[in-house]
Formats: structure tokens, C-alpha cells, sequence
């Protein structure tokens, strides 16, 4: 009987001592795109196809949105300065592009900081959209319900001031990728080196996703839903002529949220089940890969904006037919806007009474004049 009682101490001193505590301080966590397994080839292969459409596209789009805004810079509208920081937000992504079209081929050979840049400029644009999204939809608002206007014309500079603050908070809300981004050596594509986040710890990689899942994208779209819904409510009930020319402006904007979230709910929702369920085994490696191509597709957004714009502008066409057909025209006047129809300013400075007395002309070149001024006004009724 002892001698059972000492065996079992015995087996019970070399159970415990084999025994040991894990370390979480020691924890990582390598992003999803680490582990594309069998979807290797279709990333090599499409994903870069897909990131040069994008980008040439994309390019030449947001290239024309600019040149457009450079030939009317000396009588830019609150529209024309949010429009150019739009466009400067999506440009930047562009040029981020090549890079990840390198890695999708091969594998990241730019170094830590671009790969840190990059990564930083994806959410940047992420959260430049959908916060500058929400203070048009909020200044709408209160302009409508409470009076109140945050963007006047007389007060450009307040309009620069408001989107240099989204930029500095969506900067400061890319720390954790410009903290976490590593070039790491990814063991399932042959040790091949990648841009991707590593999280030391647990409580980091959950504090990063909150930020971005909570801060980044629920918060804004409750805010979205609200205005847009008490705006677009309100204007069911006014169907005069004149406040339909005025809405043309909002449903320019509701356009730009529909493509904004039919591009990035995707990524938000692939990454937010990713998330609360984690990745693991075959499950965690499709939870992954969805992770990834719909980061892809959000990549694409920044080619369509424009697109937005020509379809919902008539005096945008105007003007982009125009730059087409004379890239020197300046297009100084205030009666365009690169949302919607203004009315026309019977004041305008380029109008021929301003310029002082004007010399006799032919019957035949003031009928020219008359002809011109005449298919003009006809042109921007068309518009209105």
C-alpha cells in the first residue's frame, strides 16, 4: 500500500514538473495575406492585371478631375476645394498601386518604409473619405433643419481648414499601421518577403481592429444613415422646380456614399468576421484570402469617382469636353461647379460690360457675338 502511494507521488511530481505556464507577452499575429495557400496563382496572376486597370484608369481620371480644377483655381467654389482634396486622397493611393502590384507578382522588395507608407496611405484614404463624407452629410443637415452653414463661399479657407483637420485624424488614425507594417519572410509562398501587420501582443491586434472597425467605419455610417435619411426625407416633400435644381448637389453626394460603400463594406465586413473568429486551419486561410482580395477591390473605388461626377454634372461634361477638346482654355467662370448647377451670376467679371467702353463693330460680328452668348445660355439651361 506505501509503496502505491509513492509510485503515485511519485507520477504526479513528474506530471507537474513537466508542466509549464504560456507566456501571451510572446504572442504574434501575422495579417491575413500572410496565407493565401492554392489562391497563389490567381494572386499572381489577376490581382496584378487588376492594380494596372486601376491605376491607369484611375490616373487619367483623377488627373482630368485636376486639370479641370487648375484652369478654374483663380474662382474655385466650396465644392471645387473639397473636390480637390478628394482628389488628392485618391491620387495618393494610386501611386501606391505599383507597389503592391510588385508583391502580388513576386514579393516586396521597396523596403520597411514604404511598406509602411503604403499601408498607412490605404487606410488614410479610408478615413478621409468616410469622415469628409460625414461633415458634408452633417453640414447639410444643419444647413437644412437648423440654419446653420459650415461652408460658405465667402469663407473659403474655412473649407481648407476643415478637410486639413480629416487629414491630420486620419493620420493619427494609421499610427497602428505605421507601427505595425513589417517586410516579413512569408514561409507558405517559399520565404518570399511581404509587406504585412505584425502584432506583438493580443490586447494590440484587437485595440487596432476596434479602432478601425468602430471608429473607422460603424460610428460613420450610423451618422451617414441619419442625415442622409432626414435630408432626403425632407426633400420628398418639396418637388418645386427650383429646390429640385438644388438638390442635384445631394444626390451627388448620396453617389459618392454608394460607391464608397459598395467598395469598402466588403473589406470592412471580410475583416470584421476575420476578427471575431480569428484564422486558423483552412477556415482562418478562405477567412484570409477574402481579407485580401476585397482590400484589392476597395483599391478601385479611386478610379470611379469621377465617373460620379460626369454622370451627375451636365456642366462637368461641358467643361471636360472642353479641357478635351482645348487643354489651354481656362475655365475661370462661377457659374460651374463640380457637383451641380448653379445659377447663373448676371455679374460675371468676364462679361464684356465690365471692360469698359467697347469699340463699333460689324453688324456681322455682333450678330457672331449674339449667336455665341445665345447657344451658351441655352447650353447652361440645359444643365440647371
Amino acid at each position: 500500500m506505501a509503496a502505491n502511494v509513492s509510485n503515485m507521488e511519485l507520477d504526479l511530481d513528474g506530471f507537474f514538473q513537466h508542466n509549464s505556464t504560456f507566456d501571451y507577452g510572446d504572442y504574434e499575429y501575422i495579417e491575413e495575406k500572410s496565407s493565401l495557400g492554392n489562391f497563389e496563382p490567381s494572386v499572381t496572376v489577376f490581382v496584378p492585371v487588376l492594380y494596372a486597370v486601376a491605376m491607369v484608369v484611375g490616373l487619367l481620371s483623377q488627373g482630368l478631375v485636376l486639370v479641370i480644377l487648375w484652369q478654374k483655381r483663380l474662382s474655385w467654389s466650396v465644392t471645387d476645394i473639397l473636390t480637390l482634396h478628394m482628389s488628392i486622397a485618391d491620387v495618393l493611393l494610386l501611386l501606391t498601386v505599383p507597389l503592391w502590384a510588385v508583391e502580388a507578382a513576386n514579393e516586396w522588395i521597396f523596403g520597411l518604409g514604404l511598406c509602411k507608407l503604403s499601408g498607412a496611405l490605404f487606410k488614410i484614404n479610408f478615413y478621409f473619405w468616410i469622415f469628409l463624407l460625414v461633415s458634408i452629410s452633417v453640414e447639410r443637415y444643419l444647413s437644412i433643419f437648423h440654419g446653420v452653414k459650415k461652408y460658405t463661399r465667402t469663407k473659403p479657407v474655412l473649407v481648407h481648414l476643415s478637410c486639413l483637420v480629416i487629414w491630420i485624424l486620419s493620420l493619427l488614425l494609421s499610427v497602428p499601421d505605421l507601427l505595425y507594417l513589417k517586410v516579413i519572410s512569408n514561409s507558405n509562398r517559399e520565404g518570399k518577403k511581404e509587406c504585412a501587420h505584425l502584432y506583438l501582443t493580443k490586447s494590440k491586434y484587437l485595440a487596432s481592429r476596434l479602432i478601425f472597425h468602430i471608429v473607422g467605419f460603424l460610428l460613420p455610417v450610423v451618422v451617414l444613415l441619419i442625415c442622409l435619411s432626414c435630408i432626403f426625407l425632407k426633400n420628398q416633400k418639396e418637388r418645386d422646380s427650383r429646390v429640385n435644381k438644388k438638390q442635384r448637389g445631394q444626390w451627388t453626394v448620396l453617389s459618392l456614399v454608394v460607391v464608397f460603400f459598395i467598395f469598402w463594406t466588403p473589406y470592412n465586413i471580410a475583416l470584421l468576421i476575420n476578427t471575431l473568429q480569428g484564422s486558423s486551419d483552412v477556415d482562418g486561410q478562405m477567412k484570409g484570402v477574402a481579407v485580401y482580395f476585397t482590400a484589392v477591390v476597395a483599391f478601385l473605388q479611386c478610379c470611379l469617382k469621377p465617373f460620379v461626377y460626369f454622370s451627375m454634372s451636365c456642366k462637368f461634361r461641358h467643361w471636360v469636353l472642353k479641357v478635351l477638346r482645348c487643354g489651354g482654355c481656362s475655365l475661370l467662370s462661377r457659374n460651374f461647379s463640380m457637383w451641380h448647377s448653379e445659377e447663373l451670376d448676371q455679374s460675371d467679371p468676364q462679361s464684356p460690360e465690365e471692360k469698359g467702353p467697347l469699340t463699333q463693330m460689324s453688324d456681322k460680328g455682333d450678330s457672331i457675338i449674339q449667336l455665341k452668348l445665345s447657344e451658351r445660355s441655352e447650353e447652361i439651361q440645359r444643365c440647371d
